[in-house]
């Protein structure tokens, strides 16, 4: 079984393909190291957690004991 392809309609359809994607990809936004993250602890259970947003300046954190809680409001808050 022998596959022909028409080079001209190749060459078009690989053109337009790349430039679909640099299209694309020039409206996006990199993000990529935005949040960072920070954490120790103090070898009894208790210690603490602090996100930062590299972008905006915000931070969010919290003191971590045994009875911890990640969804509380305290965690959550902006700092």
């Amino acid at each position: 079984m022998k596959i022909q392809i028409d080079l001209k309609s190749a060459l078009v359809g690989l053109a337009l393909g790349a430039g679909i994607m640099f299209t694309l990809g020039a409206g996006a936004s990199n993000t990529n190291g935005r949040y960072q993250i920070s954490s120790f602890g103090n070898g009894t259970g208790g210690g603490a957690a602090y996100v930062l947003d590299t972008q905006t300046g915000e931070t969010w954190g919290a003191d971590m004991h045994l009875d911890w809680n990640p969804k509380s409001e305290h965690f959550w808050g902006v700092k």
